[in-house]
């Protein structure tokens, strides 16, 4: 046999998510694979140099490059897989993943690659290695799609080997680690790939052991990739209870678990267990997507939308468990009043994250194939929607200027009790307050004292506003979350009596023996003064503590 060095290689969108492909392609080689095939992952990211990536490739000697290939990175691998085209005339280079899954011929003509393998890879890759080894054709594996045609793949593993090997776990220290304990979803969403196949579960204990394993690596999150993770209620309720039972023991403190939920799947049950969670420990993703009933018809949601709302309230009442609720903007019959009011209803339910994220028409999905009927979108990954019947260029320009102020202002956890004061105690509607304020104030480039200074002059002018107050509950949203003692210049107010509270703060303090950073601030519509002292941060909110007692 030919001596085969493969190199499993994928461009992540940031340095902090370690890819998790690449790993499982790793141990399916190790699982499969009679070659004995010499295996090295690369990983880089699509904001880095592709020569620098490539010359990483190539220092391993080759023999295959096996490219993992999605909507975020598609671009850069195809000029990535043309360095090492050139570089290498002789190399085999062949792709996979979702994004090409379903028109292979079509990124064959446009990436210098010898085969796209299709499907789920871990069993394809190791035969594929197996062919090279004994000198045969690419176009025997079963998955493969070369320029002289295609072979249907192998019917998926049942339960496909572990990919939390130790190169993973050596990989994760201080980034987001990725696990999947399951594959599939029993739910059809118009829009998503994942679903329609039904769901494979793998062992629980090989999952309790997994998530122990990737803890105690040094992953800060470990983020499940299960679509539905609460399909089975007894399954997540047993993995939920075990992260629970596991803090301070395998699980050490400040990792946090990431779970894509349903919300309407959710039960009272579910709740009291997720109420015992120690703060930050479990974070529920929900996509709630859309309150218009077309939209969800649609779309093939068939969840009841209020139901949603009403767990994850319950949820973020509880105040450990991090709550990220998703909706879409540019789905079908939704027009911009829809789309507002649906906002509007989501924000109510106080999550800790709110992502607004644009229809993509992913290759593959139903949308796209149907798309021709109610939207136009851009033929270049990520495929966003750019208008449909239903929502103008215009609405859509309007949505992106309020997602850009709804993540730095709601988002970013730094404008918290300001921001209850515009939408609670004056009335003012989310959606609008931040759809104005991002139409006039960019988002992205300008420092944060300059956007609170921006912010404030735009707030104090709305209706109902009482400025003093504002400035209060703005200093205290800036002392909570910022650890340093300069302030923007709209919260400084220049008085000599800040400096006697700092003194009578500072001795208190060392009476108590107590040495942390520590900032203060008056509020002056209160008489009050607030002492935050720069310890620990919450889990959950990101605030650090703070005091606040009687000056006047």
């Amino acid at each position: 046999m030919k001596r085969t060095v493969a190199v499993l290689a994928t461009l992540n969108a940031k340095y902090v998510h370690a890819a998790l492909a690449p790993y499982c392609l790793l141990a399916g080689v190790r699982a499969f694979a009679v070659s004995s095939p010499e295996v090295v992952v690369v990983e880089g990211t699509v904001n880095e140099p592709k020569e620098a990536v490539a010359a990483r490739i190539l220092a391993a000697r080759p023999t295959l490059v096996a490219l993992s290939v999605y909507i975020w990175n598609r671009r850069e691998t195809v000029a990535l897989a043309a360095l090492l085209r050139a570089a290498s005339p002789s190399l085999v280079i062949v792709a996979g993943g979702p994004e090409v899954d379903v028109d292979a011929e079509a990124f064959l003509a446009e990436c210098p690659l010898d085969a796209v393998l299709l499907g789920e890879g871990e069993r394809q890759i190791a035969l594929l290695c197996d062919a090279l080894a004994e000198g045969r054709d690419l176009a025997s594996v079963p998955g493969s799609v070369t320029r002289r045609g295609r072979l249907a793949p192998l019917l998926p593993e049942p339960c496909p080997p572990s990919a939390v090997i130790p190169e993973y776990l050596a990989a994760v220290r201080g980034r987001i680690a990725y696990l999947e304990t399951s594959r599939g979803c029993p739910f059809s969403c118009a829009f998503c790939l994942s679903g329609g196949t039904g769901v494979r579960q793998f062992p629980i204990e090989r999952a309790k052991a997994e998530m122990l394993a990737l803890a105690g690596a040094g992953a800060r999150t470990v983020k499940l990739v299960d679509r539905t993770f609460n399909a089975d209620r007894l399954r997540a309720r047993e993995l939920w209870r075990f992260v629970i039972a596991e803090q301070g023991r395998g699980i050490p403190e400040g990792v946090c678990f990431h779970f894509e939920v349903a919300g309407d799947l959710l039960t009272e049950e579910d709740i009291a267990l997720l109420a015992t969670a120690p703060a930050g420990a479990i974070r529920l993703e929900i996509g709630i997507q859309s309150f218009h009933p077309e939209t969800l018809a649609a779309i093939r949601r068939h969840g009841d939308p209020a139901r949603i709302a009403k767990r994850v309230r319950a949820l973020a009442a509880l105040g450990n468990i991090e709550v990220h609720i998703d909706l879409i903007a540019g789905l079908p019959h939704e027009g911009l009043s829809d789309f507002c009011a649906g906002f509007d209803r989501a924000y109510a339910t106080a999550p800790a994250m709110l992502q607004l994220g644009f229809l993509k028409l992913l290759k593959g999905s139903a949308l796209r194939r149907e798309s021709d009927g109610f939207c136009r979108f851009s033929p270049e990954p990520p495929y966003e929607v750019t208008e449909t019947d239903s929502l103008s260029t215009s609405d859509l320009r309007i949505i992106h200027a309020a997602e850009g102020a709804l993540d730095r202002l709601y988002n970013s956890h730094r404008f918290r009790r300001t921001l209850a004061y515009l939408t609670e105690e004056c009335g003012i509607a989310p959606f609008s307050l931040f759809a104005e304020f991002g139409a006039t104030f960019p988002a992205h480039g300008p420092s944060l004292d300059a956007y609170t200074d921006a912010f404030f002059a735009y707030a104090s002018q709305l209706p109902s506003v009482d400025a003093s107050r504002l400035r209060d509950l703005m200093l205290l949203d800036r002392l909570a979350t910022t650890p340093d003692h300069a302030l923007p210049k709209c919260l400084y107010i220049p008085d000599k009596m800040l400096s006697k509270v700092k003194n009578t703060v500072q001795k208190e303090r060392a009476a108590s023996k107590k040495t942390a950073r520590f900032a203060v601030g008056i509020l002056y519509k209160t008489g009050e003064v607030a002492v935050a002292e720069y310890t620990v941060r919450h889990p959950v909110t990101g605030e650090y503590p703070l005091l606040l007692k009687k000056l006047f």
